[in-house]
């Protein structure tokens, strides 16, 4: 099978018609449209579980914060 992304891509190349990016993919349209929708199930899944690593978001913006950095010294 495909990568997902590769699916996804082929299936954004033809305008999103299952039929011929099924054909681009020598994919039987039953086991195309399964296919499309893991594919799309997947990297929805990938992309949905946020920054990695430490990544985190302030409540305050740098400036908030270098001004009360500079009034506290």
């Amino acid at each position: 099978m495909p990568h997902p992304f590769a699916t996804v891509m082929a299936l954004a190349e033809h305008d999103w018609d299952i039929g011929p990016a099924a054909r681009s993919l020598g994919l039987g349209r039953d086991a195309a449209e399964a296919q499309f929708l893991r594919s799309i199930r997947q990297l929805h899944r990938w992309y949905e579980e946020g920054p990695v690593g430490q990544t985190r978001y302030l409540d305050k913006s740098e400036s908030q914060q270098n001004a009360e950095n500079w009034t506290a010294a």
